[in-house]
This record gives structure tokens, C-alpha cells and sequence, in this order.
């Protein structure tokens, strides 16, 4: 399935820790028209995503305080029309499993 994604008015829901990053983000995202959140914390994704309802979902999934797995598998059972991007530095064998199932 080739699905494009453009950018322009979306609403972007982005777990990332990092306020430098986010300001970099953020500027460059709302720019075009992009309606953007944060979440700095692993463990409230869950309900974060479901109030905000985003047209896509980037996570870090290098924070501290990460979504656990369980977490994880509620995203991508419940929410799996939802494009989402997984940025990481580390191959983590459980979420390898899951996501490339």
C-alpha cells in the first residue's frame, strides 16, 4: 500500500523529551499550518493520544521514562489507522517483534 503523507494542516502528536528538540520541531512544523503536541513523558501517551486524536504520531522511544510495552501494543492494536514514525538509537528486540511482525 503507497500512502503519501504531506505535512500541511496535520495534526501532529510527537513523545519527545527534549525542549531544544521540541522548539526545532515545533517551529519548523507549525510554520505550515501543522497543529503540533508534545508529550515529554512515556507513561501518559495513552490518553494523550486518544484526547488529542493526531493525524500522525512520532515517538522517541529513546527517553527515559519510554512507553512500556504494553503501552505500545494498545497504539498499534487500537490506533493502527494512525500513521506513527518510531525514532530510536537502539534495537530493542520486543518492539522489533511487534512492529515487524
Amino acid at each position: 500500500m503507497n500512502q503519501n503523507i504531506y505535512l500541511y494542516d496535520t495534526k501532529i502528536l510527537i513523545l519527545e523529551d527534549d525542549g531544544m528538540l521540541q522548539n526545532r520541531i515545533l517551529a519548523n512544523l507549525e510554520e505550515l499550518g501543522n497543529e503540533v503536541a508534545f508529550i515529554s513523558s512515556g507513561m501518559s501517551v495513552v490518553d494523550e493520544y486518544k484526547s488529542f486524536k493526531p493525524d500522525i504520531f512520532v515517538i522517541n522511544q529513546d527517553i527515559n521514562d519510554t512507553i512500556d510495552l504494553e503501552n505500545m501494543e494498545y497504539l498499534l492494536k487500537h490506533c493502527a489507522s494512525t500513521p506513527s514514525i518510531l525514532l530510536t538509537t537502539v534495537a530493542k528486540k520486543s518492539f522489533t517483534n511487534i512492529c515487524c511482525a
